[in-house]
């Protein structure tokens, strides 16, 4: 009789501490949304503040940008590499012969514009650099060169070094101190190993937030056997490409021997291309009347 109270006892406390455990795993995931939602209007805010600061600054250093002579036919753009030529509009006391310009003011003016315009990929990201703050923001031009030079960037130069995944054991179980562990590496995919440290699959950190996860479940019992991988040396076009074929979140990067170098996830790929974060501050994609009435 005392054994069966003793045992009715511990599973009162079991459930206890699996109700209180479930409740801060709530409230740490309601804090997470906050911080997110209070680090997205931060970023709206900073953004809203350096739009206008650039339009209020602007006009201001007119007066101090180099002012071309009268009698030159051509605007010198200043760049970090060499200058290039482009044509300079018409007069305004010109304009019956810009509306009917002679034939050959047209083969010199052709003449002119094929001879300025930029023969190399360089050419090209040194003029959008160069462009004033009115034509193009700076993350306009940083994505701008970015997007030019996905056939040059590989994947080994963007993703999480091998030394840095955090792996999970299969026969693991996903108690407190495992999941504490793995929240704390801040990172959402994990490769799973068998006992011969071969991956079987991988876990997401949507996983550990199922309710029907218990002390008692093992790593083996929620993991996505789905596994994607791709090659260090996968240009970011490529790599895009494997994105939208496998429609996966991320890859597990390997060698030309096949060895483990790294974990490129879909969020740090897009962050790279993008310059930024992906929006976090609205959570309710699959509400059809809440995305209609976002505000945009």
């Amino acid at each position: 009789m005392k054994e069966a109270n003793k045992q009715s006892f511990l599973d009162r406390v079991k459930g206890i501490l699996r109700v209180i455990r479930q409740g801060i795993a709530f409230l740490g995931r309601r804090i997470k949304a906050a911080f997110r939602r209070l680090r997205a209007f931060l970023r709206r805010k900073r953004k809203n503040f350096m739009r206008k600061f650039t339009e209020w600054i602007d006009p201001k250093l007119e007066s101090y940008r180099p002012k071309p002579s009268a009698n030159s036919s051509s605007v010198e753009i200043e760049s970090s590499g060499p200058k290039y030529k482009l044509p300079r509009h018409a007069s305004a006391d010109s304009a019956s012969d810009h509306d009917n310009p002679p034939q050959a003011e047209i083969v010199k003016r052709s003449s002119s514009s094929l001879a300025d315009t930029p023969t190399t990929r360089a050419d090209l990201l040194a003029i959008i650099q160069s462009a004033p703050l009115g034509i193009f923001t700076r993350h306009e031009r940083n994505l701008m060169s970015t997007v030019l030079n996905l056939p040059n960037i590989k994947a080994s130069e963007i993703m999480l070094p091998a030394s840095k995944i955090v792996y999970v054991k299969s026969d693991e179980v996903m108690g407190p101190l495992t999941l504490d562990r793995l929240y704390r590496s801040g990172f959402a995919h994990f490769p799973v190993i068998n006992q011969k440290d071969e991956i079987i699959g991988t876990i997401h950190t949507t996983h550990l937030n199922n309710l029907d996860i218990r002390d008692s479940s093992r790593a083996e019992e929620i993991l996505d056997p789905g596994i994607y991988y791709i090659r260090e040396d996968y240009t970011l076009e490529q790599t895009m490409d494997a994105f939208l074929r496998t429609n996966c979140y991320f890859f597990l990067v390997v060698d030309k021997y096949g060895r483990i170098t790294g974990i490129l996830n879909f969020t740090d790929f897009c962050k790279f291309l993008f310059g930024r974060d992906v929006n976090t501050d609205f959570e309710r994609d699959n509400d059809r009347l809440a995305v209609a009435n976002r505000p945009l």
